[in-house]
């Protein structure tokens, strides 16, 4: 019975290591009163979240691939553009005074990431189980034909093709319909364009899999994490609370964020954008009497569209227009280590202008007019170049009757790799706030390394 127990250990244990969820103390893998055993961040990961042993390394691997994805699109692209920051938001921030941007990547890259993460995730271990029933490859097939990306993630010009997943040949599209990955896939899409499925089955397989998703992507989030100080990872956080923003509201990364507006008419957002408002974000920053203005424009006046007005009108009233004030920065050298560390202080200011319960009422949103009792913001920060993470915290914004509230944060971070990658003017950080229920409310400011304090 003891060779027997002792045998299933050490195959439990070799089976981890290769996973890369725990390691030994020993090569020779004897246990013994000198063995022992520590844990990884793969091993923490699948712990904590419930995972299958072998998920995390794919998860791993997963977001390494796209967060090199990432960093390639991004670098091809102009520094302007891709970084979504300008010369001169720049030179303005050098002189203490912190001006926002609405935080809108190039929609190429945002594609790329949105649809790569997402396989990636499907791909995982613990959808092996999504049924395949008999015949089910040709509904697949034909589902894979009404949504954006079908079976795979659209392949990214310029690139190499060395991920994401698994890549069949075309003689193997038969396979591709079978395996339960893409059906997975498949359903993922469908949930956020709401595709007609073709048969009930394919509902209750959608909402298993849905269950599953906010735990999976946390999970990938925290093993991306580990990887904070490479380049590109900054990006690629980034991009997960973009993703989030797409499955919460069920519309693609290329729909007009306007359409969360209730009954919003096609050609409002052509109308806006004469008038220089150009993301929800800004006609939330408006003041109340040109808002409405504004709405009154894309809507009309008259008594028949009055109440279509006054509902887009509590809609964008409801939205949680987030700013920061008060920002310092410091270093010091931790006596224990001699490692410098930075501290990062700042007020983040939440205006809602009435109280919400519209929200949920757009093309993209639930139809019921109400709204989520609380919602979720991501702050995160990473250095002007390289874009390597230096340090996140998550913030819930509380619904309510209260139209102004704030909040003292401190965030601390690695002085050395924010200095080294600081960029010119003395050195700089990015900061974004990133809504994970809500499209194009997102902002970027540039943070001098000096400021304050």
């Amino acid at each position: 019975v003891d060779d027997f127990f002792l045998s299933v250990t050490k195959d439990t244990l070799t089976k981890l290591k290769d996973n890369g969820c725990v390691n030994y103390s020993q090569d020779d893998g004897q246990l013994g009163d000198e063995f022992a055993v520590t844990s990884t961040v793969l091993g923490m990961a699948a712990s904590n979240f419930y995972l299958q042993y072998q998920t995390p390394m794919q998860m791993r691997k997963g977001c390494r691939e796209v967060r090199k994805m990432i960093y390639q699109l991004l670098e091809g692209l102009d520094q302007k553009e891709a970084h979504n920051t300008t010369s001169d938001a720049h030179k303005t921030s050098t002189i203490k005074k912190l001006v926002f941007k609405t935080y809108t990547p190039p929609p190429e890259v945002e594609t790329a990431a949105v649809s790569h993460l997402l396989h990636a995730l499907s791909e995982t271990h613990e959808f092996d189980e999504v049924p395949v029933r008999h015949n089910e490859e040709q509904l697949n097939e034909a589902l894979s034909e009404t949504l954006p990306w079908g079976a795979k993630p659209p392949r990214v010009s310029g690139l190499d093709e060395g991920y994401v997943g698994r890549h069949f040949r075309k003689s193997d599209h038969s396979d591709i319909m079978l395996d339960p990955h893409t059906k997975c896939y498949l359903l993922l899409q469908a949930h956020i364009v709401k595709a007609k499925l073709p048969i009930s089955d394919y509902i209750n397989d959608t909402k298993t899999i849905m269950d599953q998703v906010p735990r999976l992507l946390a999970a990938m989030q925290y093993i991306a994490l580990d990887d904070a100080s490479t380049a590109g990872v900054f990006d690629l956080i980034s991009y997960f609370a973009r993703l989030r923003q797409v499955l919460s509201t069920r519309t693609m990364v290329n729909d007009n964020p306007f359409n969360q507006i209730p009954r919003f008419p096609r050609d409002g957002g052509r109308k806006l954008r004469n008038r220089g408002i150009s993301s929800l974000r800004d006609l939330c920053s408006l003041p109340v009497s040109e808002s409405a203005k504004a709405l009154d424009l894309v809507f009309g006046n008259g008594n028949r569209v009055k109440h279509i007005s006054n509902r887009a009108t509590q809609f964008l009233n409801s939205l949680p227009l987030v700013t920061v004030e008060n920002v310092t920065t410091k270093h010091e050298i931790e006596k224990s280590s001699g490692r410098a560390s930075g501290r990062l202080n700042f007020d983040i200011m939440f205006n809602t202008r009435e109280t919400v319960n519209a929200r949920r009422g757009g093309h993209g949103m639930n139809s019921k007019d109400s709204l989520q009792a609380e919602s979720n913001l991501i702050i995160i920060v990473g250095t002007y170049q390289s874009r390597c993470l230096l340090c996140h915290k998550s913030v819930t914004i509380s619904g309510g009757k209260v139209n102004k509230k704030s909040q003292s944060i401190e965030m601390s971070f690695d002085w050395a790799l924010a200095n080294a990658n600081g960029g010119p003017d003395g050195g700089s950080m990015v900061m974004r706030l990133l809504h994970e229920d809500i499209r194009g409310m997102d902002s970027e400011l540039i943070i001098p390394l000096q400021i304050g304090g």
